[in-house]
């Protein structure tokens, strides 16, 4: 077994800039005595189950010896498959537990990631419960590569996702995998999990990965694996000069949405004049020119029900849509805030989170503009003009 051995990847705390954990890879010498990966080992069908559970548990069981050679304060996260984990009896003996306790180790330095694989929820929420009763962590690693991931994260409730590095790039060039990933930064959000980007190359990826809300990243842009451990504070120049470049570009960016913004703004204030000065229906004449970006407004009553035509601004002209009179819009979250707000403050405005519009597959936001005590106007334009 000497001849496969752990490699130590570090993973970089973002708002720090500090080394705070290493991923244990494993390690192995190709033809010519060079370092290479030993992955192409666990893809190999000619290679038996046993023997890759044995390169397995050799691996980690070094790297678990190595951790007293980490910086202290820093983690270690191992890899562990389901398929391993369905070898197991249910009786027996969990092997990196046995390990952890035998080294003498402090168990919260260890995170434990349930790699992908279709893995049987039952045996590993066992596993899970036995991992956080030591004070291991758990992470679900490469995440939104398949299988049903929402079912995995209700049952292992991790304490960390790892992004999976193809889901992750993919995502950089925009579409839905953007949305998804926009999503997971959310979901983590709201149920108290880190997210780790990996695979993070460039700059470019660097700022998605911050842009979705990543807590942790690791990749080539920093460093590949290494056999030996690095000081903690060996990136926080590096990851300063990158938070601030991230900084000046999203500023930058702000203030071009601000502007535009404030260009929908200044026509919707105009129509909200229109429509308050008037109970009927304006003509299509009275209405003004809008800026690229501007899609649509339209009437409802307090209750959601769609009271006046769609209103579409395409082609530099006005159009009429009747299509949706009568339809009720009240499931949509910002209706009820215009709702709400106007009722406890003077504020009469709400912008909706941005959506993807079913229809055309673009990026919308939406203006709700409490009128008067009935009526609520409610104005649909694109989140970005470039």
């Amino acid at each position: 077994m000497s001849a496969y051995f752990p490699y130590f990847q570090p993973i970089i705390d973002i708002p720090s800039g500090r080394i705070v954990g290493y991923e244990a890879l494993a390690r192995t010498l190709d033809n010519q005595g060079k370092v290479c990966s030993a992955g192409p080992l666990f893809c190999d069908p000619s290679v038996s189950k046993e023997m890759l559970l044995e390169v397995d548990r050799s691996v980690r069981k070094q790297a678990i010896e190595q951790i007293n050679n980490m910086p202290e304060g820093t983690f270690l996260t191992l890899n562990i498959s389901p398929e391993w984990i369905q070898m197991l009896k249910h009786q027996d003996a969990i092997p990196t537990i046995d390990m952890v306790l035998s080294s003498g180790i402090d168990p919260h330095r260890i995170i434990i990631e349930i790699t992908e694989n279709e893995g049987e929820l039952e045996s590993l929420q066992r596993l899970v419960e036995e991992y956080r009763a030591l004070g291991m962590r758990i992470a679900v690693d490469d995440f939104g590569a398949g299988y049903s991931e929402l079912n995995r994260m209700i049952a292992l409730e991790p304490d960390l996702i790892k992004l999976d590095m193809r889901f992750f790039k993919s995502a950089i060039e925009g579409g839905i995998a953007n949305d998804a990933i926009q999503a997971i930064g959310f979901m983590a959000e709201r149920i108290g999990c880190d997210v780790l980007c990996e695979g993070v190359e460039t700059e470019q990826e660097f700022n998605f990965a911050v842009a979705c809300g990543a807590t942790l990243i690791q990749g080539f842009l920093f460093y590949p694996a290494k056999a030996s451990f690095i000081p903690p504070n060996a990136s926080q120049a590096q990851t300063t000069a990158l938070r601030q470049s991230f900084l000046e570009l999203k500023l930058e960016e702000e203030k071009a949405r601000t502007n535009y913004f404030k260009d929908i703004m200044s026509n919707v204030h105009f129509l909200t004049d229109l429509w308050l000065g008037t109970k009927s229906v304006p003509s299509i004449d009275s209405l003004p020119h809008m800026p690229e970006g501007f899609i649509r407004f339209y009437i409802c009553a307090k209750n959601g029900d769609q009271l006046s035509p769609n209103y579409e601004y395409y082609d530099q002209q006005w159009h009429q849509e009747t299509a949706y009179i009568g339809y009720n819009w009240s499931g949509r979250p910002y209706f009820h805030q215009v709702l709400a707000i106007s009722d406890i403050l003077s504020r009469t405005e709400v912008t909706s989170r941005p959506y993807r519009d079913r229809a055309s597959r673009e990026l919308f936001q939406t203006i709700g503009i409490n009128l008067d005590d009935r009526r609520v106007l409610l104005v649909d334009y694109l989140y970005d003009v470039d």
